[in-house]
């Protein structure tokens, strides 16, 4: 059966595709258990480890260096 047309399925979902098209990563969301999301809470909007490794990542200088 057909999900019912809502929020989700007409923009979340359809961006979530689109992101991922685009080469970002997805991490199926959790809504009882913050650690399975690599929060310790939902307060926290922002995945901090994920970002500072990706922060590292692409801002080496010439010789490969962080």
């Amino acid at each position: 059966m057909p999900e019912t047309a809502n929020e989700r399925t007409i923009v979340e979902l359809p961006l979530i595709d689109q992101l991922k098209r685009m080469g970002w990563g997805h991490l199926e969301g959790d809504i009882d258990v913050p650690y399975l999301t690599e929060r310790e809470s939902f307060r926290e909007v922002v995945l901090v480890k994920r970002l500072r490794d990706a922060l590292r990542r692409i801002n080496l200088d010439e010789s490969g260096q962080p």
